[in-house]
């Protein structure tokens, strides 16, 4: 218990100029901005075919991306469709 007074008695000793030297010393933080910033999006051509329903597009040029890689998704696993139906 003795050791969480040590620091306070040696401050109390010390000259008060010192002591506003050592403060002069600390470098002055900086707060930085509150601002909500957006984490850059994925593009959609890097998302993962079984994930493609997780796509929320917002605009049309992102609709079309969206549609053109479930197209390369489709071909890439046409060969594994059955014969009848979805060919």
């Amino acid at each position: 218990m003795h050791f969480i007074f040590l620091p306070l008695i040696a401050l109390a000793f010390m000259p008060a100029q010192s002591v506003m030297a050592g403060l002069n010393d600390t470098p002055i933080l900086k707060r930085w901005s509150p601002a909500v910033r957006s984490a850059p999006e994925r593009p959609i051509a890097q998302w993962p075919c079984d994930r493609l329903a997780e796509v929320k597009p917002s605009d049309e040029r992102k609709h079309q991306q969206l549609r053109q890689r479930k197209q390369r998704c489709m071909k890439r696993y046409q060969n594994f469709l059955p014969k009848t139906g979805l060919r």
